[in-house]
């Protein structure tokens, strides 16, 4: 039922994190199935594209490689699938658990707001595979945004946000990750965000 997609690109140092953390992470899941794809060349929202067109799983999780999911995680989503009291179409939400210096966090519930003013769900929502597909999957944007452009045009869609906080989402706080050395130039970060604000609601 849920397909865990894993993508990396660029350089192989981060096939070896994938191999070391998100991989095992989601074999331990009772996932429908466990894609892992390495894009040498793509930066990420294309690499995800193309991960995600080998899934056959009725819905998508996606992972990043140095990140893990909580025992029990898919037992979690696969239930909120099943509740009558969720909306279709719908993005399945889980908790985050934030890892700083080796050390966890309390799993948190991130407050929903405007999707239209930012992004504030994780990568590891679960969202059905005909709807990713409808909507285009992820647009080719630096990595920290490109999961935004999916979930804001869900949203656009129709699909409503709801929580599962059984399921938990363990991020691990990396300096020397893509996403972080990125976001040091907060500069770039405000232009790139205002941009990317514009794109997906130009209205």
């Amino acid at each position: 039922m849920i397909s865990i997609v894993i993508t990396t690109y660029g350089a192989d140092h981060w096939k070896e994190v994938a191999t070391k953390r998100a991989i095992p992470s989601a074999k331990a899941q009772n996932a429908y199935e466990v894609i892992y794809w390495h894009d040498p060349v793509n930066e990420i929202g294309p690499a995800r594209n193309t991960a995600a067109e080998q899934a056959t799983g009725e819905w998508l999780l996606f992972l990043d490689a140095d990140d893990e999911l909580a025992e029990g995680y898919v037992e979690a989503m696969t239930g909120a699938i099943c509740d009558p009291r969720r909306p279709e179409p719908a993005m399945l939400q889980p908790a985050v658990r934030y890892w700083r210096k080796g050390r966890p966090m309390n799993p948190t519930m991130i407050p929903i707001k405007d999707l239209r003013v930012d992004n504030f769900l994780v990568i590891g929502t679960v969202v059905r595979r005909s709807l990713f597909t409808r909507v285009g999957g992820f647009n080719d944007y630096p990595h920290g945004f490109e999961d935004w452009s999916l979930w804001a045009k869900c949203w656009k869609a129709g699909a409503q946000v709801f929580p599962v906080p059984k399921a938990i989402y363990d991020a691990h706080v990396n300096p020397q990750s893509k996403h972080r050395q990125m976001w040091r130039d907060r500069d770039y970060q405000v232009r790139t965000h205002l941009r990317i604000q514009h794109e997906l609601f130009p209205e």
